[in-house]
């Protein structure tokens, strides 16, 4: 049995319900308009000065993954001779080229933590002849203290002033403008 479909006099007077108005997610006063600008503004800022920190510390990632990728290797105390001297001449390119002691305790005076007690200062030492010569050796303990103090001095050394300006705010965004400026004439030249 089927039911029939109700006859149009029952719905002749019923009308259909209009959908309210979409309620905008703007702000509506100049209050919050202000508010939300500020807000956004200063997260771009965050992200700007995250990025700036990122890019100028990224040498110690680079370099840290080095280190890591050759740990268990029979180049290690190699590996951590090149890393070393790399990122000491990436940082103070003026800076003579060292050896031994002097090369050492250079390394300390630019590190926060303390690399230049008797015993580290002698283990260097000792590291270091093992690069020029075959007779000296490194046991798998000093190959291990060797690797913990290249990686604290890459963790904990002072970032120089150059490098800080040269990834401040304010000259990361001349250059990116820089940039924009020479793509825009380069397209503008060739369409010439």
């Amino acid at each position: 049995m089927t039911q029939a479909a109700p006859s149009s006099y029952i719905l002749r007077n019923m009308s259909e319900v209009p959908n309210p108005d979409a309620i905008s997610w703007f702000p509506q006063t100049l209050g919050w308009q202000v508010l939300a600008l500020l807000i956004v503004v200063f997260i771009i800022y965050k992200f700007a000065l995250a990025y700036c920190n990122k890019q100028m510390q990224r040498y110690r990632k680079e370099a840290k993954q080095v280190l890591e990728m050759h740990r268990n290797t029979d180049e290690m105390p190699l590996v951590c001779y090149d890393v070393l001297k790399n990122t000491f001449h990436y940082l103070y390119p003026n800076q003579p080229q060292q050896f031994n002691r002097a090369w050492l305790s250079t390394l300390s005076q630019t590190s926060d933590a303390n690399l230049s007690s008797e015993l580290d200062l002698d283990l260097g030492e000792k590291w270091l002849k093992t690069l020029v010569t075959r007779s000296v050796v490194l046991t798998d303990q000093e190959v291990e203290q060797v690797y913990n103090m290249v990686c604290l001095w890459v963790d904990t050394h002072t970032t120089p002033t150059w490098l800080k300006q040269h990834w401040s705010l304010c000259a990361t965004i001349s250059r990116a403008l820089n940039k924009t400026k020479r793509a825009i004439s380069g397209v503008v030249g060739e369409s010439s």
